[in-house]
């Protein structure tokens, strides 16, 4: 294939990349740009497959803020009082829970 037709086939993907469309709707709309079936139906597959690890790396970095407050509440709690530690204890393992599910799906 033309590399020509490939990158104008990604640079449509790409306008349609934060449009939150499936992999079906993509292709169908790279499609119906003219581009050819099998170049529509991988631009689409590698355009979703982007998404997802940029929301899994999002995941990653969301779960090591929970972890990170709930360390700096459990200190903070230690020093207050020690009837309130439990709340802190849960958002670190909520917060690491989090980040090792992202940093395995990030794996595969």
């Amino acid at each position: 294939m033309n590399t020509e037709i490939i990158n104008k086939a990604y640079l449509a993907g790409l306008k349609l990349k934060n449009s939150g469309l499936s992999e079906e709707v993509l292709y169908a709309r790279l499609e119906k740009q003219g581009f050819p079936e099998e170049l529509s139906r991988k631009v689409a597959k590698d355009i979703i497959n982007e998404n997802q690890k940029e929301a899994l790396k999002n995941n990653l970095t969301y779960g090591l803020v929970v972890a990170a407050i709930g360390f700096v509440a459990a200190i903070i709690s230690a020093l207050i009082s020690t009837d309130r530690g439990i709340i802190s204890i849960e958002l670190i393992i909520v917060g690491l829970g989090l980040a090792f599910w992202a940093i395995a799906k990030l794996k595969k």
